[in-house]
């Protein structure tokens, strides 16, 4: 999608307005090209990470499933929203080659993308209730994606979910194509895409008023 065109969009231009309503409340961050280990920032988003992974996803924390990341963080761009310098959530963008590729994707054609984005590492802070936590992380994505197709000529986007997290990328355009088995971990993930045109089109109906946003924040948080 041109740029020109991409600015003409009812959903870029609702996320535009958002973040203005919203810039006194939430931050956020972007590391890209950076030298991560200098990166006070990067330290806070590691160990925001930790934490989830110790609740939710222990296998992540294994040196050898940390050393991926690391490796893979060197190379792509994350995004982290914040207040009052506590991460809320946090997700990463990685060209292609992607980390789904070294999965068992039963000969899924990955060719068919390489204009496209590989979306992971969604983090969310395990503090939040699960409605403050879809409002969060949909506007995360809304901010995150604006970035992506404005900045990086990206055509589309790629990933993995659990089954159970797949009505939630729906909401956004991204439908599930294949399934991929990690043999490490034992589990079979849903591979969802989205093209940038779909994922416009659907993120202007997922999007949420700023006042209810604001409003989840305050009873679970206390901002």
């Amino acid at each position: 999608m041109k740029i020109a065109d991409l600015r003409q969009s009812e959903a870029v231009l609702e996320t535009l307005s958002m973040q203005k309503r919203l810039s006194q409340t939430l931050k956020v961050d972007i590391l890209k090209n950076q030298n991560l280990e200098k990166s006070m920032l990067y330290k806070q988003i590691w160990r925001h990470r930790s934490d989830y992974y110790l609740k939710n996803a222990p296998h992540l924390l294994k040196l050898k499933e940390r050393a991926l990341e690391h490796k893979l963080d060197q190379r792509g761009i994350i995004f982290s929203l914040s207040c009052k310098n506590k991460v809320l959530a946090s997700l990463r963008f990685v060209a292609s080659p992607f980390e789904i590729e070294s999965y068992d994707n039963h000969d899924f054609q990955f060719d068919d993308y390489k204009n496209y984005y590989e979306i992971g590492r969604l983090v969310t802070n395990p503090a939040m209730d699960s409605k403050t936590l879809v409002l969060v992380v949909q506007y995360l994505l809304c901010v995150s994606g604006l970035e992506i197709f404005s900045k990086e000529s990206c055509q589309g986007l790629i990933g993995i979910c659990k089954p159970e997290s797949l009505k939630l990328f729906s909401r956004f355009g991204l439908q599930k194509v294949g399934t991929s088995f990690h043999p490490g971990r034992k589990i079979t993930y849903d591979i969802i895409t989205g093209s940038t045109e779909s994922i416009l089109s659907n993120t202007q109906s997922a999007q949420t008023s700023t006042e209810k946003l604001t409003q989840r924040l305050n009873y679970t948080l206390g901002l």
